[in-house]
């Protein structure tokens, strides 16, 4: 059993070039020398300054194995100093763009929160490399080690050439055989990330509040999941890839809250660009909303159907995580193309209503926003292994709480 940790890089290096944006807090690099020139270099790549009759030093890329220097997330892509300060001689050029934050705000940032920056993803696809293949075979290793990260030819995410996550190539009757890859094996640092030797069997569960259960995403035997059933997946893109398809698709995903990836972010959308799951407190009683309809104090409304699937109100993926409660009796509008601009903050209180008039002699109902996400309470983790000692299988549950109280309070 591995596990494998990667640091923020949580500098307190701020410069006048990095200011307050979390893209730039991270990333190895300095002012340019002279106090003339706005430019800045980035110690990941060769910056060669343009002025060195003036004395202007020649910086060098770094041209090591990443994993093997550093145990930072990263993911590859364009120096953050490239949209920030006049841009050098191989700006163009991707680098290992290191995380300074925590943070999932979408401005001059790298939030975790989406897929394509995570260590084991893909920054193109967004999908984790968790089987290798021989292009008709395939077997599963969870995540490259740092016997595989460590190896020279690994590159990434400084570089692809590695082409780790796409490659073909992989021996697998090898693999099945000695537990090791045929290829970027025998690293300088393998063995650094094993936590427990003669594992034959983890299993990671997920607490389901409507089947009151620990259980399998898309569990098909034991415990019937209800938050969690097939019927519940929200996106089917979401999965683990071979390097050449998506594996399996039985996957519980935080996600990230940016309604377009690819227009905030430059990235590929996976599948519908929804998260997997999403469980939810109520999933009846709210209907469509309608033009000229009354409605009582409680009662539950999503947007109408015209406005949900108009791309440009942004509403389309959201699929009841949020729903609007009536706070005031009152009609809609008595025109359709009045209906409410549906607040999607969940952090805004306010209430609202319809933008024209209502029926003659009524006056417009009011709403506000309710946030319909059941948070995931707890996971359970069951590992099975060889105890060299006795020669005895073990079994040893660990109970992990996202909320201690709720837990103890469901639990008992």
């Amino acid at each position: 059993l591995y596990r494998r940790v990667v640091l923020i890089r949580d500098t307190v290096r701020p410069t006048d070039a990095d200011g307050a944006k979390l893209d730039l807090i991270a990333q190895p690099g300095f002012p340019h020398p002279n106090p003339w020139s706005p430019q800045v270099v980035d110690l990941m790549r060769k910056d060669s300054p343009s002025d060195s009759a003036n004395g202007d030093p020649t910086f060098s890329a770094y041209t090591g194995n990443f994993y093997t220097d550093f145990d930072f997330s990263a993911h590859n892509g364009p120096s953050p100093y490239n949209n920030t300060l006049t841009s050098m001689s191989s700006a163009s050029a991707n680098v290992a763009v290191f995380h300074g934050s925590l943070s999932n705000e979408i401005t001059d940032n790298w939030p975790l929160g989406i897929p394509h920056y995570r260590f084991g993803f893909s920054p193109a696809s967004g999908r984790p490399r968790e089987y290798v293949t021989n292009g008709t075979d395939s077997a599963f290793i969870g995540r490259y080690t740092h016997a595989e990260t460590s190896h020279g030819d690994f590159q990434y995410p400084q570089r692809v050439t590695g082409d780790v996550f796409g490659r073909d190539d992989f021996n697998i009757a090898e693999l099945q055989q000695s537990g090791k890859l045929n290829i970027f094996n025998g690293g300088s640092r393998r063995g650094a990330d094993i936590l427990l030797n003669n594992v034959h069997s983890f299993d990671v569960e997920i607490w389901d509040a409507r089947s009151n259960a620990f259980v399998d995403i898309a569990a098909t035997s034991g415990a019937a999941a209800t938050d969690f059933a097939a019927s519940e997946r929200l996106n089917n893109s979401v999965g683990s890839s071979t390097g050449a398809a998506i594996a399996y698709r039985n996957v519980f995903d935080t996600w990230h809250s940016a309604y377009d990836i690819n227009a905030d972010f430059g990235l590929s959308v996976i599948g519908n660009g929804q998260p997997p799951f999403v469980p939810k407190e109520i999933t009846t009683g709210i209907t469509d909303w309608g033009a000229a309809t009354d409605y009582n104090v409680g009662d539950l409304v999503r947007p109408s159907t015209t406005y949900r699937s108009n791309v440009a109100n942004e509403y389309g993926r959201i699929n009841d995580a949020i729903f609007y409660e009536c706070v005031t009796a009152g009609s809609s509008a008595n025109d359709a193309a009045d209906e409410p601009e549906w607040l999607r903050d969940v952090t805004v209180l306010d209430r609202f209503s319809s933008l024209g008039a209502p029926p003659s002699g009524k006056t417009l109902a009011e709403w506000r926003l309710v946030d319909n996400r059941r948070p995931v309470k707890a996971i359970r983790l069951t590992v099975r292994f060889l105890d060299p000692n006795s020669d005895q299988m073990r079994q040893v549950t660990m109970i992990n709480s996202f909320n201690e109280n709720d837990v103890q309070a469901e639990f008992n």
